[in-house]
């Protein structure tokens, strides 16, 4: 994979994070908890893909929480 397609990942994991979010900024537990295992999951994957993969830039693109 490439850099752009790392990126396009992250693009789009935020934009569904953002269809999860209720008034400001808050997602609820249950959401949260989805999201958080998603994003961990793939950085997780990527990272084996590619031992260059930067997990930290990639789950700050995702506006990852970290909870």
């Amino acid at each position: 994979m490439t850099r752009q397609d790392y990126e396009t990942i992250a693009h789009v994991v935020k934009l569904t994070r953002s269809d999860f979010v209720v008034g400001d900024d808050y997602m609820d537990w249950h959401s949260s908890n989805i999201f958080n295992t998603l994003v961990r999951n793939l950085a997780k994957h990527l990272k084996n893909d590619n031992p260059r993969f930067d997990k930290a830039r990639f789950v700050d693109a995702c506006e990852f929480d970290g909870g």
